[in-house]
C-alpha cells in the first residue's frame, strides 16, 4: 500500500514540527515546515512508498523539536548554503544521516497524565482530573491538539453535570407557598341594607 504525506503519522509530525517552530521567525518556520515536507513527499515516492519506508524516514528525521533546536542555533539552512546537507541530516558529508534514536511519546509524566485523567476521576474525584490537566499541558511530548482533547473530555463530563444540577434546580420549587389564580375572579359578596332599630 502506498504512503503519502496524507498518512496519520505524517500529518501528526508534521503538526508537531509546526508547533516546534513556533519560536522561529515566522518566515523561516514556513520554510522549515516547507523544507521537511517537501524531503517528507520525496523519500516517500523514491523509496518502496510504504509503512516501513515511512518509519525508516521518520526515524532518520529525528524529532521536531530536535530539528528546530538545530535551526534555532544557527545551523545553515538550505536556501542560505544550498551545497550544505538539511538541518535534520547530520553526519559526515556522503554519507546518509544518522538514524535519530526513536523517542517514547510516553514519559512517566504523560503515564502519570493519563492515570489522573481516568482513574484519577475514581480515587481522587475532583483533584485527579485536575492534576491531570496540569501534568497534560506541561508536557513537551503531547501536542496542542492532545492537550485541548485531554481538557475537553475532561471537562465535558463536569459540565453536563453542572447543567443537570442547574436544570433540577429550576425544575423543583424551592417553597410551598400558596399561589393564586389570577384568571379566577374574586367572589363578590352582596351585604343586605341596615335596618335601623325601632
Amino acid at each position: 500500500m502506498s504512503v503519502g504525506l496524507d498518512h496519520p503519522e505524517v500529518t501528526r509530525f508534521l503538526a508537531r514540527l509546526d508547533d516546534a517552530a513556533a519560536a522561529l521567525p515566522p518566515g523561516r518556520r514556513e520554510e522549515l515546515v516547507a523544507e521537511i515536507r517537501d524531503h517528507l513527499r520525496d523519500a516517500l515516492s523514491v523509496g518502496a512508498g510504504d509503512e516501513a519506508a515511512l518509519r525508516e524516514t521518520l526515524d532518520r528525521l529525528g524529532d521536531p523539536a530536535d530539528i528546530v533546536a538545530a535551526e534555532a542555533d544557527g545551523a545553515p539552512s538550505a536556501a542560505s548554503a544550498a551545497p550544505a546537507a538539511p538541518v535534520w541530516q547530520t553526519g559526515p558529508p556522503g554519507q546518509q544521516p544518522w538514524p535519530a534514536p526513536r523517542v517514547s511519546p510516553w514519559g512517566g509524566l504523560e503515564i502519570a497524565a493519563v492515570l489522573l485523567l481516568t482513574a484519577g476521576t475514581v480515587v481522587v474525584p475532583v483533584v485527579g482530573p485536575l492534576v491531570g490537566l496540569v501534568l497534560a499541558w506541561v508536557s513537551e511530548r503531547w501536542t496542542r491538539r492532545e492537550k485541548v482533547v485531554a481538557t475537553v473530555l475532561t471537562l465535558l463530563p463536569v459540565a453536563v453535570l453542572v447543567a443537570g444540577a442547574l436544570a433540577v434546580l429550576v425544575a423543583v420549587p424551592t417553597s410551598s407557598s400558596t399561589t393564586f389564580d389570577s384568571t379566577v375572579p374574586a367572589p363578590v359578596v352582596e351585604t343586605a341594607p341596615a335596618v335601623p332599630a325601632p
